[in-house]
């Protein structure tokens, strides 16, 4: 059974769907999947398999995952400054 194709304007994650892209130009055996053009939230524009939405495993272009390990890295070194602060105090 095919899924409905996906409307314009529908939002997966921070995937905001544009459009059909097209033929793909992508070797086989990966170009027979289906693709939609999509932008993220970030700017960022490109296709991304209709399969990879439906799912959810793809949920943005790879800025969240940046945004994730800057924020744990802001914490750490927080964490490593106080720790210098106290060893300085004492």
């Amino acid at each position: 059974m095919r899924h409905p194709p996906i409307p314009f304007g529908t939002t997966f994650g921070r995937w905001t769907v544009l459009g059909s892209e097209g033929p793909c130009p992508i070797p086989p055996p990966y170009s027979s999947r289906s693709r939609v053009l999509c932008k993220c939230s970030c700017g960022t524009t490109r296709p991304v398999e209709v399969s990879a939405l439906r799912k959810g495993t793809s949920l943005s272009c790879g800025c969240a995952a940046r945004e994730k390990r800057a924020l744990a890295h802001a914490a750490l070194c927080a964490k490593r400054l106080a720790q210098y602060q106290k060893e300085e105090r004492a």
